[in-house]
């Protein structure tokens, strides 16, 4: 019987969405994951049956026979975490965007093509049933020649768990960079290239008033 490819997850924020699609892969087994808050690493152990949690990035590494690293933490440590993997020789998935910035993302997209590894990052709404439905129906000619597109995101600050995206030192490019992938995929997939895109922002739509007062959009690590 062929072993399985062994994965460990940096980050327990959206690492837990990794986590449950991981898991349902029967050729994959996670090994370990990595919290900067040792209880948080701990916990999703639990929750999701891996036999080790840690609040040191090294250990992580270190786990005997690792195939590969995902990376699910703020954008601001993926170039730290994805560096030191494609070092220690480990196939890298990491969550978009990339970097904080071109400069950054090139850099580790070189440096993964010098290490030889398989390395990807995951765009999983290009293979939703909306998107999959509207590719079909460009395919069988059901829609015209398409000019425009326009796609909003609206977010409950208050049970937003990954509030450090609004802010441009963890994020990069603010909540824009993260969403933007997710937006304008399904528009590539039908064959949509609006010349010139933009985004917009409503500060009130991201800061819901609680008690009386604006909620301010803090840092929740991963």
């Amino acid at each position: 019987m062929p072993s399985k490819i062994k994965v460990a997850i940096a980050g327990v924020g959206f690492g837990e969405k990794y986590a449950i699609g991981l898991k349902a892969q029967p050729d994959v087994e996670i090994a370990g994951v990595f919290s900067r808050r040792p209880e948080r690493a701990a916990a999703m152990a639990a929750k999701f049956d891996i036999p080790f949690s840690t609040h040191r990035f090294r250990d992580l590494l270190d786990l005997p026979g690792l195939d590969v690293l995902a990376v699910v933490t703020p954008n601001s440590t993926h170039a730290e975490y994805v560096h030191a993997a494609l070092r220690a020789g480990l196939h890298v998935i990491c969550d978009k965007p990339l970097g904080i910035d071109t400069r950054q993302a090139q850099e580790m997209l070189l440096a993964a093509q010098r290490a030889r590894v398989k390395h990807v990052t995951f765009v999983p709404y290009r293979f939703s049933p909306a998107a999959v439905a509207m590719k079909r129906a460009v395919r069988n000619e059901q829609l015209g020649r398409i000019i425009s597109v326009r796609a909003t995101w609206a977010v409950d600050m208050r049970g937003e768990p990954l509030r450090w995206r609004f802010q441009r030192k963890l994020s990069g490019a603010g909540v824009v960079g993260p969403r933007r992938p997710h937006l304008r995929s399904p528009a590539v997939v039908a064959r949509a290239h609006p010349a010139r895109p933009r985004a917009l922002s409503d500060p009130r739509a991201r800061t819901p008033r609680r008690g009386g007062r604006p909620q301010r959009a803090g840092r929740r690590p991963r």
